[in-house]
């Protein structure tokens, strides 16, 4: 988790009960655990009313873990994972205005719709999106700005669906569930923005959604501020024979899909889990012979190894716009963090 979350300071509604109550729904067992397990408290519990009554509340009572590092840890676990992750790079203006002026201050003291600089708001699954922190931050990267919009969205619940006619019309209900989304955006001074959508259930054009995020933290940034900042050099990477046994140490290739300028497709993947497409010589030899027809990676799916950094493989998606990436899982600050700068490094090597 980053230290540096801490110098946040708590809204004074926030309590003990308002994290616990959420963090079944934002965060996964074996997080609480290794969070517990930092602390070198016991964290043993095949569930979350165990986790939360025996575990949790006592180390809260006790004094083992304060109400900040509660907060701190929900806020991590919130802010990363499961989410489509849109990059741009800002303009000279907006980084001036964030950087070197009290812009921010000022509209968070001037503007209703946001919270104080540095003031974490914690809030279930409010009416209409919230802003609920505008924040500091500090990265391998430099100084960053970190803006969260807390939403209410709802899941059809397909096994709900009834259908009848009434009047000559065919009726159609299906029943809802609301869960609670967080969205960020984060501003480093390298000029670097990304723009963290929780992800949808279903299919979704999380370009637009980006746009409207953005566009709600008017006048702290503005989506005519942003340009959109290409990954298809990291999906190219992942193919490309200069960098082929880099890559084969960094991921296991699973799928993609190629387009060339004749409207020419080409779709490899392999079958089982352990397996990469980058040790098939025929696979391969296939997507070399079809990438000299000035094709490019359309989409990609790759497994991250242990490596780098990272404790466990994760699944990351390179596919949507241009510029968009996701996880499948639930990560921590330094699991999102490795697979960010991954990206940005392989981004580096395919234009030296």
């Amino acid at each position: 988790m980053d230290k540096q979350i801490s110098t946040v300071k708590l809204f004074e509604s926030v309590t003990i009960e308002t994290v616990l109550t959420l963090l079944p729904s934002q965060a996964t067992l074996e997080q609480v655990k290794t969070f517990l397990a930092s602390k070198g408290l016991s964290f043993s519990a095949g569930n979350w009313e165990t986790m939360i009554d025996q575990k949790l509340r006592p180390a809260y009572s006790a004094g083992k873990i304060s109400l900040n590092e509660f907060a701190d840890f929900l806020a991590s676990v919130e802010e990363h994972g499961k989410q489509h992750v849109l990059l741009y790079k800002c303009n000279a203006k907006l980084l001036n205005s964030l950087f070197a002026t009290d812009h921010v201050k000022q509209v968070c003291n001037t503007e209703s719709r946001f919270p104080m600089i540095n003031v974490r708001s914690i809030v279930d699954m409010p009416s209409t999106p919230t802003i609920v922190e505008v924040r500091n931050d500090v990265t391998k990267r430099g100084n960053a700005i970190v803006a969260k919009v807390v939403e209410k969205r709802h899941l059809l619940q397909e096994s709900t669906r009834k259908e009848w006619e009434e009047n000559g019309r065919l009726m159609t209900s299906v029943e809802t569930r609301p869960y609670r989304a967080a969205n960020v955006v984060r501003i480093c001074e390298d000029g670097i923005c990304e723009i963290r959508i929780h992800s949808h259930s279903d299919a979704y054009a999380y370009e637009m959604e980006a746009t409207v995020l953005v566009n709600s933290l008017e006048p702290l940034i503005g989506y005519s501020d942003l340009v959109s900042m290409s990954l298809l050099d990291a999906r190219n990477f992942a193919v490309d024979p200069r960098f082929r046994t880099e890559a084969k140490r960094l991921i296991d290739l699973r799928h993609t899909e190629h387009l060339d300028l004749a409207d020419g497709r080409l779709r490899p993947s392999v079958g089982g889990m352990s397996q990469s497409m980058l040790d098939n010589v025929a696979v391969t030899s296939a997507i070399d012979a079809f990438q000299k027809e000035d094709s490019s990676v359309h989409r990609a799916g790759l497994r991250l190894k242990k490596v780098e950094g990272l404790r466990r493989g994760l699944n990351l998606g390179l596919s949507g716009a241009d510029n968009e990436f996701f996880l499948t899982a639930k990560v921590t600050t330094e699991e999102y963090e490795t697979v960010l700068n991954l990206l940005l490094t392989c981004m580096t090597k395919m234009n030296q």
